[in-house]
């Protein structure tokens, strides 16, 4: 979690990869509320090609579902 922090300071909060690094972390730990601000933040700069997986991703961190119970299918879907 200190990388994704560092690199989320580094980028002011953003850059897209950083952002969705720390609500993983976040997530994998349980601070499920700090990873669903992290990935909320993450949204708006979102590639368009990652635009639908992110609203999904929040969407399992406001059901404090883990990414390790998430199919990989659904995971990797774009």
């Amino acid at each position: 979690m200190a990388f994704a922090k560092q690199a989320c300071n580094i980028t002011k909060m953003r850059d897209f990869g950083s952002l969705i690094a720390l609500a993983a972390a976040n997530a994998e730990v349980g601070n499920h509320a700090q990873a669903l601000i992290a990935a909320k933040k993450a949204l708006p700069f979102s590639p368009p090609s990652r635009k639908q997986w992110t609203i999904d991703f929040i969407a399992r961190r406001q059901k404090q579902v883990p990414e390790r119970d998430v199919p990989s299918t659904e995971k990797n879907k774009q």
